[in-house]
């Protein structure tokens, strides 16, 4: 077929629309925020996809078990045809790992490993020269050389740190006669049948075979040599010799020939700073402590490496697997490209694993990324790094036939990246490939092949195909009719919003200049921090000003270092000054003045610094977006204070799915049961019992307005603005978030499933309750995350409006949208 065929498409607000989405296409889906592209895109199409890909191969079976793999539900449609099999990359994939490095993210350090460990040169600790292989007439001589007269074990060292229960290989031993077994240190007699074989299979474990236990004579020199060519034959060339405490390894294949140190033999796993190889100073961290960044405060007993340093140390022309990951992705392509290319050769077996290290490091230069290096912490990255990153390995082994979906692949990035990506993206195309994306910037926009628009509003006025085109010369024309219809059909809140607005506001809107606003109070125009001589990673500057009370902006090309200087000069400086962030998981205190000299107006002001990630998740799934506006407890009195619930004795905490009292006895209030994966995160399916309600059946009888409190939670923004018009409380703190354009969102939605853009503006509405901001430092990190056009404006005249009240806005962010609100530009 040329297209995906979609038919009655129902899932969350989409309105049983049709869709032919053509193949072997760049198309693009956008539209205001909860309009239903990610409903469309993410949850019908590449769910469908990935479920019937799931659902005809053995994956049911091996990783989750066919029983709980039946209880997932199919999205709602009526009919999906066309359908190639998809890979994925959403923002809801969450930030990196504590262990997560570019190398493990990009998949490129396995690679290494692999390459290191099955073509490496080994060298020694001590004398750092290659060492070489110990013959067997040598090792025979040696030993009775350095034993004689002393009573030795010989020993064949079966496996080394491995999971597993080995049962064949041990029975295997028994029958060949020998009697002696050693299992993480511990004797078995293997010939003896009433004793039984511990051995954890899911814990590493390290066996031995003693093969002899003996005197070293020249008597018994046939035995000793007979002992030693069985342990070597057992061991795969390796012997160890043990003699009182002291246990010496010998190898056959490699040994120091001043020294006499023994290789091991080499595992990949010795190059896993998450496996045998980390250091064990810092867990494999790398870093002095878990929060701070290995490249700049690296811990020192592995100086940043995160590996070991008694691991083997192993070259691969001259270069140690921790000095290529040490390179920056340029240095490293050159690498690869000439001194690795030449030691390949025409050896097929090294060049499977190069081709795909090649193809690898080239996707990843391409997308922009070649400032990186392999070592540097995925915490660290900024989200627009991080999600190229993971479109990079993604994308790298060019399939054909494939779907590959994609959510805002443009975040954080200049037009002229945004440019390079879509040339990728297109060569994917040209190859077979079709890609499908959820994105708003512009410049991508204009390149792709197909575009559709969903709309015309958020939430219930969403849910629609509004308009498709392939022209895109009259794109321009295109956006501004969609603009129109979009801002006719959103919540009436906003026209009300826009009216309160103050004069000069709206004025400045349309037109801004770079100084700072003459309607901000002067003490604020004038208060500043000076960050003078800046040296943090490949930043140098000699001076850059943050003003107090006004919009700055962060503009600049990845890798110039914007998330740097806010995360290790900025960030730090506000803390220090005596700003509190409500969301830091923990109080870190960075030594920003090893970066930089700071200087600060007498009369700046820091209270609050409100700081939230886009791909984080900062809350946890059991606090709802009710919760986190505080109308969950007005909305419970208002439950217990009903008739019926006074009549059957219910009081708040009957209607809290955190109270025993109230919530679902079979899913613990949660509204769901998670399924265990063997391989993979647990997958969630709703309650059987209250089907999504959280609550016990009694909790639920209780109604206001012929509603009860489930249905209230499942109501969005808008329409609970409408239910509770009449209750103060209630309605002005949901009125404020759908001022932020958030009306689409359900109040009972848990926070862990909010955008990083949503969880932004979420947080600045719960600040705007506040009438006065000064010491109120709000720093976004790329807020176009999720808008379109019209949210955009109403983010920005918000912005305004809350300078006015002293508030203070730094904004990492390259959309030139964002441009008639900025006070200030910061250029990296």
């Amino acid at each position: 077929m040329a297209s995906i065929s979609v038919r009655g498409a129902q899932e969350h607000n989409l309105k049983n629309i049709d869709v032919d989405v053509p193949k072997n296409k760049l198309v693009v889906f956008t539209g205001v925020s909860g309009s239903g592209k990610s409903s469309l895109v993410f949850d019908t199409i590449y769910a469908e996809a990935f479920r019937r890909f799931a659902d005809s191969s053995q994956t049911p079976i091996y990783v989750m078990g066919s029983s709980n793999w039946s209880k997932m539900a199919r999205p709602r449609f009526r009919a999906l045809s066309g359908l190639p099999p998809a890979l994925g990359l959403s923002q809801k994939q969450g930030v990196a790992g504590k262990l997560s490095t570019v190398g493990t993210i990009s998949g490129i350090s396995d690679l290494l490993r692999v390459y290191y460990a099955a073509f490496g040169d080994v060298y020694c600790h001590k004398c750092d020269i290659p060492l070489r292989s110990i013959s067997f007439p040598d090792l025979c001589k040696k030993v009775f050389e350095d034993y004689e007269g002393k009573k030795i074990k010989i020993i064949a060292p079966i496996c080394e740190k491995r999971k597993g229960g080995f049962a064949d290989e041990i029975e295997k031993f028994r029958e060949l006669g020998f009697s002696k077994l050693r299992v993480n240190g511990d004797n078995y007699d293997l010939q003896d049948d009433n004793e039984k074989i511990k051995i954890d299979a899911k814990k590493l474990n390290t066996i031995d075979v003693i093969i002899d236990y003996s005197i070293i004579s020249q008597e018994k020199k046939q035995r000793i040599e007979r002992a030693l060519l069985q342990a070597l034959e057992h061991g795969k060339g390796i012997v160890k010799i043990e003699y009182l405490t002291e246990e010496i390894k010998f190898n056959t294949k490699s040994n120091c020939p001043q020294c006499g140190e023994s290789a091991p033999k080499l595992d990949p796993r010795y190059f896993s700073h998450s496996s045998l190889g980390k250091c064990l100073k810092c867990d494999g961290n790398g870093a002095q402590h878990n929060a701070l960044s290995a490249d700049l405060f690296p811990c020192k007993q592995c100086l940043g490496s995160r590996l070991n340093p008694d691991s083997p140390i192993v070259r691969v022309c001259g270069k140690t697997f921790k000095e290529t990951h040490m390179m920056t992705m340029q240095k490293l392509q050159l690498f690869v490209m000439h001194e690795l290319k030449s030691h390949v050769q025409n050896d097929k077996s090294k060049l499977k694993v190069y081709s795909e290290l090649s193809r690898s490091i080239f996707s990843i230069h391409r997308l922009g990324l070649g400032h990186l290096n392999l070592n540097r912490a995925g915490g660290s990255l900024s989200p627009g790094d991080l999600q190229r990153l993971r479109l990079a390995s993604m994308i790298s082994n060019k399939l054909t036939g494939v779907l590959y979906v994609i959510d805002e692949p443009c975040q954080g990035l200049t037009a002229q990246e945004v440019k390079q990506l879509t040339s990728v993206l297109q060569e994917i195309v040209k190859e077979g490939a079709t890609v499908l994306a959820v994105e708003h910037h512009p410049v991508f926009l204009a390149c792709c092949d197909f575009l559709f628009l969903m709309g015309p509003g958020a939430g219930v006025h969403g849910g629609q195909v509004v308009a498709t085109t392939t022209a895109l010369p009259d794109l321009d024309v295109f956006l501004a009719k969609e603009h129109s219809v979009a801002n006719k059909t959103n919540f009436e809140s906003r026209e009300i919003f826009q009216e309160k607005l103050p004069r000069q506001a709206k004025a400045n809107s349309k037109k801004r200049n770079h100084a700072v606003s003459s309607q901000l109070p002067s003490k604020n125009a004038v208060a500043a921090l000076i960050f003078s001589d800046v040296a943090v990673r490949n930043l140098k500057v000699k001076k850059i000003q943050i003003k107090q009370g006004v919009i700055t902006l962060f503009r600049g090309a990845s890798g110039f270092g914007k998330s740097s200087f806010l995360e290790l000069c900025l960030l730090p400086a506000l803390y220090s000054l005596g700003g509190k962030n409500p969301d830091a998981e923990q109080d870190i205190k960075i030594p920003f003045k090893e970066f930089c000299n700071l200087s600060a107006s007498p009369d700046i002001c820091v209270n609050i610094v409100g700081y939230v990630k886009p791909g984080s998740v900062t809350r946890s799934s059991r606090r709802s977006v009710a919760s986190a506006l505080e109308v969950i407890k007005p909305l419970r009195e208002i439950f217990s204070q009903l008739p019926s619930s006074q009549v059957m004795g219910l009081m708040e905490s009957h209607f809290s799915w955190n109270s025993k009292l109230g919530q679902c006895e079979h899913c613990a209030g949660k509204g769901y049961i998670e399924l265990p994966q063997r391989y993979a995160e647990p997958v969630r399916v709703e309650c059987e019992l209250c089907l999504g309600a959280k609550l016990n059946s009694r909790s639920l009888l209780p109604r206001f307005k012929g509603f009860n409190l489930a249905d209230v939670m499942n109501f969005t923004l808008e329409q609970a603005l409408e239910v509770f018009e009449n209750h103060r409380i209630i309605a002005n703190r949901i009125f404020r978030a759908c001022q932020f354009g958030l009306g689409y969102v359900q109040l009972g939605q848990g926070m862990d499933s909010l955008s990083g853009g949503e969880l932004q503006r979420l947080n600045l509405t719960i600040e705007l309750k506040r009438a006065n901001l000064e010491g109120a430092w709000f720093i976004l990190t790329h807020p176009s995350t999720g808008l379109h056009g019209p949210d955009i404006s109403i983010l920005g005249e918000l912005m305004r409006v809350m300078t006015g009240r002293g508030a203070t806005f730094i904004l990492v962010e390259n959309r030139e949208e964002f441009l008639p609100f900025a006070d200030h530009i910061v250029e990296f």
